[in-house]
């Protein structure tokens, strides 16, 4: 079964990245669709995202603060959920409350924040989507268990990189007009 992993930014595509190698192997009936990757060097990229978005029902958006409104993001979530019947859209959080999607068009799908429980969740929905071929729950649970801390620890590594990066470096003058302030007034 194919998963679209939805990205838009850096960091989410680091994330996509990570869960496009780590879901097959949690259920390996999956073959993520990860844009990247799976879009010929010379071919139209907008054609191949069109059709692999036609074809596939499961997805699964990388959010992070950075992408909530990108407009890739939203379209391919639409995109998705083009069947109301069959369609899964799960919105996964990354840094990111479900209250700060109440104004966005993702609002409508049930998200999921980055956590075990929540994750267990997300693939549990993945799993009962393979009907007939789907693993046996506690084979799955044990697998999960098993391969759960590896995708935590990138994950987290990758959040606190994307932190680190996005924070705002203060200026060389507003240092020093700090260090001239606290002279001034000591």
């Amino acid at each position: 079964m194919r998963v679209f992993i939805s990205w838009s930014g850096d960091r989410s595509r680091a994330i996509a990245e990570l869960l496009q190698a780590w879901l097959p192997i949690v259920i390996q009936a999956v073959q993520p669709y990860f844009s990247p990757d799976d879009i010929t060097k010379g071919a139209r990229w907008a054609i191949e995202i069109a059709s692999a978005l036609e074809e596939i029902s499961v997805g699964i958006i990388c959010l992070t603060r950075e992408n909530l409104t990108a407009p890739w993001i939203i379209f391919e979530a639409g995109a998705l959920s083009k069947s109301l019947q069959t369609s899964k859209v799960c919105p996964l959080l990354f840094g990111v409350s479900e209250s700060e999607l109440e104004e966005s068009p993702l609002a409508i799908f049930r998200a999921a924040k980055f956590s075990k429980r929540e994750m267990k969740k997300v693939v549990n929905m993945i799993n009962g989507e393979l009907k007939d071929s789907k693993i046996v729950q506690d084979d799955l649970e044990v697998i999960f268990e098993v391969l759960w801390p590896q995708l935590e620890t990138q994950v987290l590594a990758e959040l606190k990189k994307g932190d680190a990066e996005t924070t705002p470096r203060r200026s060389t003058r507003e240092l020093l007009e700090d260090v001239y302030k606290g002279v001034r007034f000591s």
